[in-house]
C-alpha cells in the first residue's frame, strides 16, 4: 500500500512538472479516444440498421418466391 502511494506521489509529482505541451498531448489523446469510440459505436448502429434493411429485402423475395411458386402449382 505504501509502495502504490509512492509511486502515486510520483507520477502526480512527474505530471505536475512536465511542460505544458505534454499535458496538451495528454488531454488530446483523452479526447481523440472518447471521439474513436463514440464513432465506433454511431457506425455499429448504422451497420446493424443496413443488415436489418437487408434482411428484409430478402426475406421478402423468398416470401415472393413461394407465393409465386405456390400459385404455379396451384395453375
Amino acid at each position: 500500500m505504501l509502495l502504490f502511494s509512492a509511486r502515486e506521489t510520483a507520477i502526480v509529482a512527474a505530471l505536475i512538472q512536465a511542460p505544458f505541451w505534454v499535458h496538451v498531448i495528454i488531454v488530446a489523446i483523452i479526447i481523440s479516444g472518447y471521439f474513436t469510440i463514440k464513432t465506433s459505436a454511431e457506425e455499429r448502429k448504422t451497420e446493424e440498421s443496413w443488415i436489418e434493411q437487408e434482411g428484409q429485402v430478402y426475406m421478402d423475395r423468398i416470401k415472393e418466391a413461394r407465393e409465386q411458386r405456390g400459385m404455379s402449382k396451384e395453375g
